[in-house]
């Protein structure tokens, strides 16, 4: 069967290329018999579907139309026929067969002119079909009419091939075939109705008059002499009397209708309007042109104006960062220099060869005969006394600080040392001094452990922002994790550090210490574990942020861990009083420690021993008391004058291996300014913790006034001395120099000192608006 088709397929091609004989007639034939390929074997539908044009369906291959079932074609409305591909050489084609709708339309049609007609006013579609006539398979040509169409449809075609718009057909003769609407528009708008006596001379009229003789020379050169393409204008007024240019372009072509008929296809353009709309859009260019030259012009000064300004921008930043550092330089100096800074001074002054004045060796001597520690400030109290910005109350809270002068008997306490009123006063104020919760001291007493941690997706929010920015407000995280904010926050930092990992810390039992550490932080307005947790998370931007201490090669995973756990400790069990107030009620907690910084090293002796207690059994964990630097950090807090001096002293440790000393320094200075963090905050936080510490300062002062004791500077709170009104002093004699000396080695804390020093010149202006 294969064999037979390839077979009909080369008989086919033979039919279709003209190369046809007799004997191919007779095979294909003969194949086709045999095959049962004929018209009975094909379906009604594939007719129906090939007369209505579908082109997926085609006639079935090596079909052999035998003439009486031709028949089935007169079922289609419109004309078709078959036209013979072998006539007599110059011949026309014979018609063999044509269906009713040809024969009713064009009569009889026996020879391919006689359905010219058709053929120009209609679309065909032809296909190659075979035909067995007397007995010989025969090819021809099947032509289906797809659709009639008017002389006007033709012509219009024709037209619309050279000019869509105001375009004409004229014969020969001058006689207009055809106008597309746009033209036949513009005729009918002049008041022409009848077009069929328009002529192209009509066309071609100069004041109102046809060009009869310029219509029948453009006639002949297009018609006749078939010019490619031939144009001329012509000049007319119009109505308001200017005038109107009118370009005309030809093309030879012929009547589509009547395909020996010459003919000419017109192009009319108002020159004029064209002429203007392209001088309109000069001008809109040249326009443009200038417009955007002044654009660049402006953009050039724009530029120029924004280098000026940022030149202008940063001179008044130099010389508003030189007017701070003016205002932020206290106008009475304070000598910070204790007795063995100036001796150690005049002795590498001798070193050096520099000779020492007498006045200079005579004030030596005498300030060396008045101290009594050679490392505490000399004469400060004094000093703090005639400062521009310090009151006497904040003077002597100030000297207190940074002296810690709380080792020298207290003068309330010799009023009546053998008073019974006053011992009952004493015991009555230290019974008040009982935290909210149990704290774990050195005897190991343990108390509830809380509630475990658990971390919703919002605190984790929360923590990673905590991670990174350095105004995170600590409040809001104590509030989403119900009082837990210390314990959270710590626990997310070990794991985002992998400390319990690297030091074999379970996450059950750090939880636990966390939890007991958390719970020895008693209720005060100030000192409670908010305030650790504010001052855990300045600690991690200290050492993480860029230009941090690990920058700056100070820190490893150990002192890393050890500053966490400093932070962590460092309030632990703050009964809400100062080390004075201890000392002069002679509290158990002064009496253990000799009156010698009482809370640093309950805080730090305490801490100590709930850290062994949990971790005693965690061989890694060892490592952080090994260190030593927690509790060398709370003995720092209250030698805060020896800090200074040794920054005045110490240079800058190197990030390629500082000294033991200078380490430790720089982690002294940093967890100090963790510790008052809260000044390098933005200023609704920092009025929040200032408060706090008024109102710890207020109930101090309501417990020294309940036993007999004189009320502390800044803590009566029926006095108008208040925090508020030595903050001033406070910043510029503690402050200030504490943040920059710690910039000086942290260079990534400098948001800290920007900080720090905009709270100052607020407190400076609300200073300045009390006095005026």
């Amino acid at each position: 069967m294969d064999a037979r088709a390839s077979s009909l397929d080369s008989r086919t091609s033979s039919l279709s290329s003209g190369r046809y004989t007799a004997q191919h007639s007779t095979e294909y034939l003969q194949v086709a018999i045999e095959d049962g390929r004929n018209m009975d074997n094909w379906a009604e539908n594939s007719v129906q579907r090939f007369l209505a044009g579908d082109d997926d369906k085609k006639l079935p291959a090596h079909l052999v139309w035998k003439p009486d079932q031709l028949a089935r074609f007169n079922s289609h409305k419109l004309p078709c026929w078959v036209l013979r591909s072998i006539s007599a050489p110059g011949g026309p084609r014979d018609v063999l067969w044509a269906n009713k709708a040809a024969r009713q339309k064009l009569g009889h049609p026996r020879t391919r002119a006689d359905t010219l007609d058709w053929e120009l006013f209609a679309r065909l579609r032809e296909e190659a079909i075979d035909v067995e006539i007397d007995g010989k398979v025969e090819g021809c040509y099947l032509c289906v009419v797809e659709k009639e169409l008017s002389a006007d449809q033709l012509r219009s075609e024709a037209v619309h091939s050279f000019s869509p718009i105001h375009s004409f057909l004229f014969g020969q003769d001058g006689q207009l075939l055809f106008a597309n609407d746009k033209a036949a528009a513009h005729l009918v708008a002049k008041g022409l109705t009848d077009l069929r006596n328009y002529t192209l001379a009509d066309l071609l009229r100069v004041n109102d008059t046809p060009q009869v003789a310029l219509a029948k020379s453009a006639a002949r050169i297009i018609c006749e002499l078939k010019q490619p393409h031939h144009s001329l204008t012509l000049s007319n007024p119009r109505r308001d009397g200017s005038p109107r240019h009118t370009q005309f372009e030809m093309w030879p072509a012929s009547d589509p209708v009547d395909s020996l008929v010459p003919a000419m296809v017109v192009s009319a353009f108002d020159v004029t309007d064209q002429k203007r709309t392209e001088l309109e859009l000069q001008a809109f260019k040249s326009s443009l042109q200038r417009h955007n030259t002044e654009l660049q012009y402006q953009v050039e000064e724009s530029v120029t104006k924004q280098a000026r300004l940022e030149e202008q921008r940063m001179s008044l930043q130099n010389r508003l960062k030189d007017a701070l550092q003016m205002h932020m330089v206290p106008r009475t100096k304070l000598d910070t220099s204790s007795p063995i800074d100036q001796t150690v001074g005049l002795l590498e002054g001798l070193l050096e060869g520099h000779q020492p004045s007498i006045d200079a060796i005579v004030r030596l001597r005498n300030t060396l005969l008045q101290s009594s520690d050679l490392r505490r400030i000399a004469n400060l109290k004094r000093q703090l006394m005639h400062h521009d910005h310090i009151s006497e109350d904040a003077s002597e809270a100030l000297a207190t600080l940074l002296q810690d002068d709380n080792s020298a008997p207290k003068p309330s306490l010799l009023r009546h040392p053998s008073s019974k009123r006053h011992r009952a006063e004493i015991r009555h104020i230290n019974g008040d001094l009982a935290t909210d919760g149990a704290v774990e001291g050195p005897n190991g007493q343990q108390h509830d452990a809380g509630p475990s941690l658990s971390i919703t997706p919002a605190v984790e929010r929360m923590l990673q922002e905590a991670h990174s920015s350095w105004t995170f407000d600590v409040r809001q995280l104590d509030e989403a994790t119900e009082g837990h904010s210390l314990s959270c926050l710590a626990f997310w930092l070990f794991q985002q550090g992998n400390l319990m990992e690297m030091y074999d810390i379970p996450d059950r039992k750090f939880a636990d210490f966390m939890i007991a550490i958390e719970t020895g932080y008693p209720s005060n307005p100030y000192h409670n574990r908010v305030h650790a947790a504010c001052v855990l998370h300045i600690s991690h931007q200290l050492m993480n942020c860029i230009g941090g201490l690990k920058d700056a090669g100070l820190i490893t995973s150990t002192l890393e861990a050890a500053m966490y756990l400093a932070a962590i400790c460092h309030d632990y069990g703050h009964p809400g009083v100062t080390n004075d107030f201890l000392v002069n009620s002679h509290h158990p907690m002064a009496v253990i420690y000799n009156d010698k910084s009482p809370l640093e090293n309950h805080h730090a002796s305490a801490s100590s021993q709930l850290l062994f207690n949990h971790f005693q059994d965690c061989e890694g964990a060892g490592a952080f008391q090994a260190g030593g630097f927690e509790k060398q950090v709370q003995r720092q807090e209250s030698q805060m004058s020896d800090v200074e001096m040794r920054r005045s002293s110490s240079p800058a440790p190197k990030a390629d291996g500082p000294p033991p000393e200078q380490r430790l320094l720089a982690l002294q200075v940093a967890l100090k300014c963790a510790d008052v963090g809260h000044l390098a905050l933005p200023w609704e936080q920092h009025m929040y913790w200032v408060d706090q510490l008024q109102e710890e300062f207020f109930l101090q002062g309501d417990r020294e006034r309940q036993g007999g004791l004189d009320v502390s500077a800044l803590m009566d709170r029926h006095k108008e001395s208040r925090l508020s009104n030595s903050q001033v002093g406070f910043f510029e004699v503690v402050v200030l120099p504490m943040f920059q000396s710690m910039v000086a080695v942290i260079p990534g804390a400098q948001v800290m000192l920007n900080l720090v020093s905009e709270n100052y010149l607020t407190w400076r202006s609300l200073q300045d608006q009390t006095t005026s």
